[in-house]
């Protein structure tokens, strides 16, 4: 048939119907170009297309898309215009298209894709695990449910389809679903009319993209099927699962555990599938497959692989199935094909630098919409209809699914596995740079998609900050052309919507308006209506603003887990417009923690950073190609420092200064590597041959080393570097850190591979054995100052430390991290380790006891971290501002198991912190943004008994008494607290546990509580000579914490027979009970307090209720009417300051603050967020206004409750002010008026 090419004389005519695959279609389609005497230049001009569109057409890199149809105009360029030629070319297309991808041999692994129950016979290593679940299966008897559990990776799903599915098949009938398209009104119509196991695959995915009610009732509706059902969840999704009652119960009870391979299971699996196509493995092959994916030492005891790595060594070894030789896949194929790490980032990475620039931006937005993000879980895969993804998408779509890293079914596409969203990092930085405009762009899909669900109802449409977020995104270039058409027309209808309703609201103040003119020109009587009106107005006014004042406040506390500054000035700003009790909760919650000094300038993303050695000068680079210096002298205003230094090809990565501060230099894309003097013109150093990740000077400052992404880490001397520099190391994957040791005589270098290579400057040609540091790419290494101690951080989200010189693991890894570790840094002293993470988050470690002491929140990934000097860090990230940090601010992390007693000297500048453990110490809290140890850890002393845990502080700082639970008191002299003496006198009374002690006003009396419903005094004016002064009984039951009235005369505890006991302790000899037990609570009252006028006693418990009574009268008591509610739980712990302020904390986290000034008519003032945890023991507030929260958890906390205190502090460290833009985000119903300036 002929198909009207012109003739050019060769013995071949191109013909479509021999057209298989995407090989012999572009071997065709070249074929028929060669006829017409064209080159791929000329075709892509006749055709109107981009020469690397036609280009990959024709070297069988991608196909030409369907819709637009571009496949007739390149047939047309070559000549080929007859419709039937046409067809049988468009025929051949659809053809290929329908088997993307297809091999012309049997391929015996399946790389990242999953096995499905056709699969079955390549199926090895998971025997015997397959039999077990089958049988747990089979002894439900067609009703119960089993959970398979175990991380990403481990096989679950291939487990299910390809085993346990195929051994019932005959048995019963098997349903397989997976859980993203499943809704509970479904579940009934899945069991058929016998016996039936329902398997749900990826049942995580009940959890994310619908509502708790949504999860319930479809987690309702499959335990309650007349079926056995079996369900695979992955294991960080475990915590979600546990919230539904249900569930928890079938997970305590039928669980089913995919633990890794041990060693002859995972070597069958390697080998078998290969014997089974009739291929070999050379010898040695598998061995050094189990060596590459064996866990680190002290893992699971028989595991033969890392937890994660099966779908990264099943895509190793398809790499290295493609490059076999004449049947036998080779070692050297493997190494070819990237290894475990880096095969399937090879393999994307090639169909990635395939595509031309158009299609690389529609391959980000396409990965970008099969993602899912989420706070609680990180980052998931989303399957997603073809429909959502357009035409663009589909010829870029192939090309991944031809390479099995995306999957196209007919319920959808997904991402073959997540191991893609580690194993790729081009991939992960899209994600991390990406992070909040996908949440915002999922959370637009979803609300347009179920805008059109509803019939367009206008109530589903966006409003508010979804609306402004939805906007900004739309404005951004690159991320507003991910929007599809029905995202697009979302976002048109939710825009005119809130326009109209503005116009509304417009319209009636203009009618307000007028009809108060109208009133005002009539007679008296109008006067009158319109100071009526008036007034009206003004309470709606004041209403409104108590409306905008909430509104920015709860958006200022969500903010705060992104955003400190940021957050800080939006409190303020809510306090100003009206200071209502949430806009107080704000304002205070901002003091609590780290505060943040915000440096915003070119607000392109960040990379790195780096601090003088004198810590006034704060250097940093970043996707803006430059580097600019700060002035950071005064951290909360920081000033730029001369012009920002450019001529970067690309991106900044790495900058740092000499030890004298005199040089900087930093390191770019292309290989670059500049050097320079403040001020000074940059000099250009020679010999990477690709981008230089990070710099580093040595300690004498006559060394700069740079690593690179050619694999090399070179040094060059500064006096007179030479060209090329001096290759230290070298290695087949990127270099992508760099440090000197202390001394110099080491540089540690970070590689892709998970290594790190030591250097010895001395003789760097004798290169050593490099070290595991990671399962990936080692991003940062840090020295401590004593050099012992290397730290590096990967991109398996952990933190090792290793001991030097030898490299051996210090204890296990420093975890926490949700993302990779761009970043790791020593505090100048040594004691504490950070980490920056692409999670968003910083944390700071201790390092000698390895407790987390800080968790730091920025608004995108956090990319590099330095400190400029003891307690301030440095970070940069990926929103382009640079933050300054005060670490920890006012927190202690006390000892383990938690704080028992908590107790502030009078002056409010020494605390006591007892633990559960029985230690106790001794703290300045003089400047409480940086608290202090006064001396070390104090012991119980020698004696009979261990300590409770129970302990105070005497008014003046000088005795501190620590309980015992063998009923003694022992005192500690303190007024020296960096040498703590025990006094050899010993306290006694109760029988067994102290479970309270309180000191006097004055210091001269000490209350002792235990178990047997007695309370002692003594006289301790003289703490080495203290003197037993009464016995107080009276209580039928357990006794509680005891406190005393401003002048020290009166003593009230409570009691868990639910009543309040005073005493007159004037002469605490002869102690005198002052009326009968005080009744009113409806639980244990856990603690009373008085004011500081002593006319009022706040007392609370068990009934989460205070009440408040007039004790003007020592011996009548009065309660007065009013109760204060709130706490959702017991309350624990209260104390009055000295402007009337009430405080009460306990076992729901939070402290609720009241205006108690006036005792008739209480106010709530304020509801701080303090723990996750039960705040069971102390709330301190002396005269200054400091409050102190201490409980179960490790965490405390010191609290500002001067919002003018608090406000100044706020803006002495914000840094760059809140923008207009900013404003009208987080303030969008207020005139812009920064709170700082």
């Amino acid at each position: 048939m002929a198909l009207n090419a012109p003739s050019g004389g060769r013995a071949e005519t191109p013909d479509p119907r021999r057209i298989v695959t995407r090989q012999d279609f572009a071997r065709e389609l070249t074929l028929l170009r060669d006829t017409a005497g064209l080159t791929v230049r000329q075709v892509a001009r006749r055709a109107g297309m981009p020469d690397a569109s036609a280009g990959g057409y024709f070297s069988g890199r991608h196909l030409p898309p369907l819709r637009p149809p571009r496949l007739p105009e390149l047939l047309r360029a070559c000549g080929v215009t007859d419709p039937a030629a046409v067809g049988l070319w468009l025929d051949a297309l659809r053809r290929v298209r329908r088997s993307p991808g297809r091999r012309p041999a049997v391929v015996p692994y399946r790389g990242l894709a999953r096995f499905e129950r056709e699969d079955a016979a390549w199926y090895f290593g998971r025997e015997d695990l397959t039999a077990a679940l089958a049988a747990r299966v089979r002894a439900l008897r067609g009703r119960g449910a089993l959970v398979v559990a175990g991380p990403s990776g481990a096989g679950k799903s291939s487990l299910l389809r390809a085993g346990l599915v195929p051994a019932l098949q005959g048995e019963a009938e098997v349903v397989l679903r997976t859980a993203g398209g499943l809704e509970a009104a479904e579940v009934a119509a899945l069991c058929g009319t016998g016996p039936a196991v329902v398997v749900v695959d990826q049942f995580e995915e009940v959890f994310t993209g619908r509502s708790e009610q949504d999860a319930e009732d479809l987690i309702a509706a499959l335990l309650g099927l007349p079926a056995a059902v079996v369900l695979a969840l992955r294991a960080d999704f475990y915590g979600r699962a546990l919230r539904h009652r249900e569930l928890a119960a079938v997970l305590q009870t039928g669980q089913v555990v995919v633990t890794p391979m041990n060693e002859d299971e995972l070597r069958r699996a390697i080998i078998a599938p290969a014997q089974r196509a009739g291929l070999e493995l050379e010898p040695g092959l598998a061995d050094l497959l189990l060596r590459e994916v064996s866990p680190p030492p002290g893992a699971r005891p028989g595991a033969a692989h890392e937890t994660g790595t099966l779908p990264l060594l099943s895509h190793a070894l398809l790499s290295t199935w493609e490059r076999r030789r004449q049947g036998v896949l080779t070692i050297a194929g493997y190494r070819d094909g990237g290894g475990i790490e880096g095969a399937v980032a090879a393999t994307a990475e090639e169909v990635y630098l395939g595509l031309d620039e158009e299609e690389r931006l529609v391959a980000r937005r396409l990965f970008g919409r099969l993602v899912h993000i989420a706070d609680d879980t990180g980052v998931t895969r989303r399957r997603v209809a073809e429909r959502e993804l357009g035409d663009e998408a589909r010829d870029v779509l192939d090309l991944f699914v031809g390479q099995r890293l995306v999957t196209a079914r007919a319920d959808g596409v997904e991402i073959a596995h997540e191991a893609l969203l580690f194993a790729w990092p081009r991939l992960r930085a899209w994600l991390d740079a990406d992070r909040a405009g996908l949440r915002t762009h999922r959370r637009l899909t979803a609300g347009a998609e179920a805008w059109e669900e509803s019939g367009r109802d206008p109530g589903t449409l966006l409003r508010g900050a979804w609306l402004a977020e939805a906007e900004d995104l739309a404005a951004d270039p690159r991320r507003g052309a991910a929007l599809n058409e029905r995202e697009r027309r979302f976002l048109e209808a939710s825009v005119l919507q809130r326009d109209a309703e503005a116009r509304a609201a417009r319209r009636l103040v203009r009618r307000a308006r007028r009809l108060i003119a109208v009133l005002s020109a009539v007679s008296l009587l109008a006067l009158g209506l319109a100071a009526v009106t008036l007034r009206q107005r003004h309470t709606a006014d004041a209403q409104r603003d108590i409306a905008v004042s909430r509104q920015v406040a709860i958006g200022s506390g969500k903010l705060r887990a992104k955003d400190v500054a940021l957050a800080g000035q939006t409190a303020l700003a809510a306090y100003r417009v009206a200071r209502t009790p949430e806009a107080r909760s704000s304002l205070l919650e901002s003091y609590s923690g780290p505060a943040a000094t915000r440096i915003v300038s070119a607000g392109r993303v960040l990379q790195a950073v780096a601090v003088s050695a004198d810590g006034r000068t704060l250097a940093t680079g970043g996707a803006d190609r430059a580097v600019r210096l700060w002035n950071i002298a005064d951290r909360g205003r920081p000033v730029p420092v001369g012009e920002p230094v450019r001529g970067f090809p690309d991106t900044v990565y790495g900058v740092a200064f000499s030890p004298d501060g005199r040089t900087l230099a930093a390191g770019s894309g292309g290989g670059t590597v500049l050097m320079w003097s403040p001020g000074g013109t940059p000099r250009a150093l020679t010999g990477p041959r690709s981008t230089v990740y990070a710099v580093a000077f040595s300690p004498d400052g006559r060394t700069l080393a740079a690593a690179s992404a050619d694999g090399t880490v070179r040094s060059w001397d500064t006096a007179s570097p030479r060209p090329g520099g001096r290759v230290l190391a070298t290695g087949p994957v990127p270099a992508q850190s760099a440090a000197f040791s202390p001394d110099g005589s080491t540089l540690a270098a970070g590689y892709a591979d998970g290594t790190v290579h030591l250097v010895d400057m001395a003789r760097p040609e004798r290169a050593g054995r490099p070290l595991a540091a990671g399962k990936r790419t080692v991003y940062t290494v840090a020295f401590s100052p004593d050099g012992r101690t290397l730290a590096a951080g990967s991109a398996d989200g952990s933190v090792r430390l290793l001991r030097m010189p030898g490299g051996s693991p210090a204890g296990g890894p420093l975890s926490g991290s949700k993302s990779w570790v761009n970043g790791v840094a020593f505090s100048p002293g040594g004691e504490s380790v950070a980490a920056a993470s692409s999670d968003g988050t910083v944390r700071v470690w201790d390092a000698r006891t390895r407790a987390l002491v800080a968790s730091l929140p920025h608004p995108g990934p956090v990319t590099a971290v330095a400190f400029p000097r003891p307690g301030t860090l440095a970070t940069a990230a990926a929103d382009g501002a640079a933050r300054i940090w005060d670490v920890p601010g006012p927190v202690i992390e006390g000892p383990d198991g938690g704080i028992f007693a908590a107790g502030l000297s009078r002056d409010g500048r020494v605390l006591a912190l007892a633990g559960a453990g029985g230690t106790a110490r001794l703290w300045s809290v003089a400047d409480p943004r940086r608290p202090a140890p006064l001396g070390p850890v104090i012991e119980r002393a020698a004696g009979p008994g261990t300590a409770s845990g129970a302990a105070a502080l005497s008014p003046d700082a000088a005795t501190l008494a620590i309980g015992t639970n063998g009923g003694a008191t022992q005192l500690w002299d303190v007024r020296s607290p960096g040498r703590p003496v025990a006094i050899p006198a010993r306290l006694t009374g109760p029988g067994d546990v102290v479970q309270g002690l309180m000191f006097s006003p004055d210091g001269r009396l000490l209350t002792v509580a235990g178990n047997d419903k007695k309370v002692w005094l003594w006289d301790v004016r003289d703490p080495y000579r203290p003197v037993r002064a009464a016995e107080l009984t009276g209580a039928t039951n357990y006794t509680y914490q005891a406190a005393f009235s401003p002048d020290g005369r009166t003593l009230a505890y409570g009691t868990a027979d639910r009543t309040v006991l005073l005493w007159d302790v004037a002469d605490p000899r002869h102690p005198v009970r002052l009326g009968p037990a005080l009744t009113g609570h409806g639980g244990y009252v856990f603690a009373a307090a008085f004011s500081a006028d002593g006319r009022t006693m706040a007392t609370a418990g068990g009934d989460n209720t205070v009440i408040l009574w007039d004790v003007r009268d020592r011996a009548h008591p009065r309660p007065l009417p009013r109760r204060l509610t709130g706490p959702a739980n017991y309350i624990y712990s209260l104390a009055y300051g000295s402007d009337g302020v009430l405080a009460a904390t306990g076992g729901d986290g939070t402290i609720w603050l009241w205006d108690a000034s006036d005792p008739s008519d209480p106010r709530p003032l304020a509801t701080l967020a303090g723990s996750a945890e039960a705040l069971y023991i102390d709330v301190a507030v002396p005269a200054r206004p400091l409050l102190v929260t201490a409980g179960v958890g490790r965490e405390v906390r010191l609290w500002n409750l001067d919002p003018g205190e608090v406000a100044a502090h706020i803006c002495a460290t914000a840094g760059t002010p809140i923008t207009e833009h900013e404003w009208r985000r987080y303030v969008p119903s207020s005139p812009f008026a920064p709170p700082c300036r």
